[in-house]
């Protein structure tokens, strides 16, 4: 199959036609098709073959055996990254207070980025890790704000504007309502048009169909809420992490522990001024000595 891509085809007209015109600035011209290209051609990036998706999301849950991140490494990854993703996995969700985000390929209209609108968020029922329903929708800045942010505002980004709940599943959506700088409106995403299909993927496509039976049940939960599927150009849910259990289970698990006391028949003014110099130090406090004994949850002696 030969692929012949709109900017080879852009690239080889400005050829021929600066072989026609000594005076024409080949370079500038290159530019400014590719700049008219992306104000028409906008789409929402998503690329799972080139780590291209938001990364907020369950996808890096993936292959995951106890329930806790499993964001592949790459080779290219610098070691300081590596021992970042190392960290990260051994988280079982995403902050419940960062920004969540997605790319897109050009610059978007930050007055067409409104939350409850073309910025769709809803929290999400579970049982287990199996996504059950729609539990009700954020759209309040009360809890959070979307805005094109980044260079040449090709970034959304969704602000909590307080904590979102722990250990629970969100669902965000983009509609098509979104527009590029240029007005053209935001598009699906190649790969991300071919999961929305009803069909099965086969052939060259194959590796794309559990991907594509998630993808469906994102849209079919959306489109429960009111949202046509037809105008949806990217989709995705992720999960937060536990807050407290941890601190929880301790608290549950301990025990009041006697405190032993003894006076010392001193005061303040033996310890603060054993001299008896100051006559600012009064010593109305009487000293008492005492012992707690607590658990140890450090392993080893150092």
């Amino acid at each position: 199959m030969i692929k012949l891509t709109i900017s080879a085809v852009v690239t080889l007209t400005l050829f021929l036609t600066g072989c026609s015109d000594s005076d024409y600035n080949f370079d500038q011209g290159v530019l400014d098709a590719q700049a008219n290209f992306d104000n028409a051609n906008i789409k929402a990036v998503f690329d799972p073959s080139t780590g291209k998706i938001p990364p907020t999301n369950d996808v890096l849950f993936l292959g995951s055996e106890d329930g806790t991140l499993n964001i592949p490494d790459n080779s290219q990854d610098s070691d300081g990254l590596k021992a970042v993703k190392a960290s990260l996995n051994n988280l079982d969700g995403f902050s419940t207070t960062a920004p969540i985000t997605t790319g897109f390929s050009s610059s978007l209209d930050p007055a067409s980025v409104k939350l409850g609108e073309t910025v769709r968020v809803f929290e999400l029922t579970k049982t287990g890790q199996q996504i059950t329903g729609i539990a009700g929708e954020l759209s309040s800045p009360d809890n959070l704000v979307a805005t094109a942010t980044g260079t040449n505002s090709t970034t959304l980004a969704i602000l909590p504007t307080q904590p979102l709940k722990p250990k629970t599943g969100y669902l965000v959506v983009l509609t098509n309502e979104l527009k590029g700088a240029g007005g053209a409106t935001v598009k699906a995403d190649t790969i991300y048009s071919l999961t929305k299909g009803g069909d099965a993927l086969t052939g060259d496509f194959v590796a794309l169909e559990p991907l594509r039976k998630a993808v469906n049940g994102l849209e079919t939960l959306a489109a429960a809420a009111g949202i046509e599927k037809d105008s949806i150009v990217l989709s995705w849910s992720f999960t937060t992490q536990s807050v407290g259990d941890v601190m929880r289970k301790v608290f549950n698990d301990s025990q009041a522990s006697t405190i032993t006391t003894a006076p010392t028949g001193k005061t303040t003014k033996d310890f603060l001024d054993p001299e008896g110099t100051n006559d600012l130090i009064v010593g109305i406090a009487d000293v008492h000595i005492g012992s707690i004994k607590v658990p140890y949850y450090l392993e080893g002696t150092k």
